[in-house]
């Protein structure tokens, strides 16, 4: 099974197009790659679906519209926030519980040595 934009759209119940989620959801896998290694073909494609939503939710303007305004058009969303880089979401929070070392993908760090 490979995770499709359909079912990222399920579970976050996104705006974005399924084009848009499939190009998270491609992204998502290059992020992970090396992460997702040893692990069995399902548990991969579970982690897989709670990253990429975890990035569709992370994207501005895809959580739930809280108020609107007509005159000079404006839009609020709401975001919850569990905590920071992966953990700020639900989706996120669930890829680590089944892939730990996810926690670490997009949080590299660079050091520079000054001679």
């Amino acid at each position: 099974m490979a995770v499709s934009a359909a079912d990222v759209i399920a579970i976050t119940g996104t705006k974005l197009s399924e084009s848009v989620v499939q190009t998270i959801i491609d992204s998502a896998e290059l992020m992970a790659a090396s992460c997702l290694e040893g692990y069995d073909e399902a548990t991969q494609d579970a982690a897989l679906l709670w990253l990429s939503a975890h990035l569709v939710a992370s994207t501005a303007g895809s959580g739930e519209v809280i108020s609107r305004k007509l005159g000079d058009a404006s839009k609020t969303y709401a975001t919850a926030q569990y905590g920071s880089g992966i953990n700020a979401t639900r989706f996120g929070q669930q890829a680590v519980a089944l892939i730990p070392c996810l926690q670490y993908v997009g949080a590299q760090t660079v050091s520079i040595e000054v001679i």
